[in-house]
């Protein structure tokens, strides 16, 4: 299958100083082994962080790490479907060559890497056919600076590509979008983070203007405590909020979500480490 030759994407990278692994991505600190999550449902009383039946249990997630923090299993169930997918990933050294998932859909996805141009190739299997093909360009640091799906279904044809601009910090600040109709839509992102008040306020800018589209407020230890996000008229669409608690290296071992106002969510998590 031929490659997708990205020529034109060049003058839009810049490469961050900050070392990207999938520790990095979830925001895990010191040298996680692994990590099993379990969601919750909860229920409003009288008591202010609602009503944890176990029994509400809707989803969990189990995730494994090498010693370079790097992911080698990721396996995701839900109470109502059970089995929802399954990843493994093989390395070499800090180089991932192999890849490959299967859902509840018996639909295979499987995940090359190109050392030599930092590509990496996922391509989508059903029925022992190819269906698709994501393609991700990425820098010295494992950023994303470029992506490109394709369909392979003749009834369904389509091919998008995308272009990422990080900063220094590892922060998205811009995203250049192309679909197969050679449209662009061009959105700019400003990030701002104020290390003081641990506050992250992300600026949206387009042909319309610019304007304030997400405010992060973090702890001391870099897990978010809450997300507000606005529309262009500054107005809150969607706030939500974290209760924490934390373990001895920073990472959170269970927390509360309230979405708008209400509790609704618990989730819990288990950390063994190195």
């Amino acid at each position: 299958m031929r490659v997708f030759t990205l020529i034109f994407l060049m003058p839009f990278i810049v490469h961050s100083q900050v070392k990207r692994n999938d520790l990095f991505d979830k925001q895990l600190k010191g040298q996680v082994k692994s990590v099993i999550q379990e969601q919750y449902a909860m229920f409003e009383d009288s008591d202010w962080i609602g009503k944890l039946n176990k029994d509400s249990m809707t989803w969990k997630l189990e995730y494994y790490f090498n010693k370079d923090g790097n992911l080698t299993k990721e396996l995701s169930t839900t109470t109502a479907e059970g089995f929802d997918y399954e990843r493994i990933l093989k390395y070499e050294g800090q180089q991932l060559i192999y890849s490959s998932t299967r859902d509840s859909e018996k639909t295979k996805e499987k995940f090359y890497h190109n050392s030599e141009e930092n590509i990496r190739a996922e391509y989508s299997i059903k029925n022992k056919d190819t269906i698709g093909v994501f393609l991700t360009y990425l820098d010295s640091n494992n950023f994303e600076i470029a992506s490109v799906s394709k369909s392979l279904l003749e009834h369904s044809p389509y091919l998008d590509s995308t272009v990422f601009v990080w900063d220094m910090k590892g922060y998205l600040i811009k995203e250049i979008y192309f679909d197969n109709k050679n449209a662009k839509g061009d959105l700019s992102y400003e990030a701002k983070f104020d290390s003081y008040s641990r506050v992250l306020v992300a600026y949206m800018i387009s042909n319309d203007g610019k304007h304030k589209g997400l405010e992060e407020h973090f702890d001391d230890h870099g897990n978010t405590l809450k997300k507000i996000r606005f529309n262009k008229k500054g107005e809150i669409t969607e706030k939500i909020e974290f209760q924490l608690e934390i373990d001895k290296k920073g990472n959170w071992i269970s927390r509360n979500v309230r979405i708008d106002g209400k509790w609704l969510v618990r989730e819990e998590r288990k950390i063994k480490y190195y």
